[in-house]
């Protein structure tokens, strides 16, 4: 079963194009209306729908930290710092991790790029 993701709203749309020309099942912050929503309701809406977050936003890296000390189950992060990839980078990155991960991989992991 291949990943399915979300990307928050600081994620290159670009990067999610190139992964959906690719067949890969990707939706963002943007399109769904959810730009400046709290990460926690962020994260919260990626575990309902079981999608994997993308983001550049070091404070996820805290929040999943945080549910992870409640015992608070998440579908994964994937992260890396701002402009430490090209787009093409990016796309080829998630695009291995799709090939070599399943979704139940992913559970309460959080993946450096």
């Amino acid at each position: 079963m291949p990943l399915r993701f979300f990307f928050d709203e600081c994620a290159d749309e670009d990067v999610a194009r190139g992964l959906r020309r690719r067949g890969i099942d990707v939706v963002t912050a943007a399109e769904l209306g959810r730009k400046e929503l709290p990460d926690e309701d962020q994260l919260e809406f990626a575990r309902r729908t079981g999608r994997v977050i993308y983001t550049t936003d070091r404070h996820f890296l805290r929040l999943v930290a945080d549910w992870l000390r409640k015992g608070i189950e998440f579908p994964g992060v994937v992260y890396h710092t701002q402009g430490a990839f090209t787009k093409g980078q990016a796309v080829r990155a998630l695009l291995l991790l799709n090939e070599f991960l399943a979704p139940s991989d992913m559970v309460n992991r959080v993946e450096f790029l």
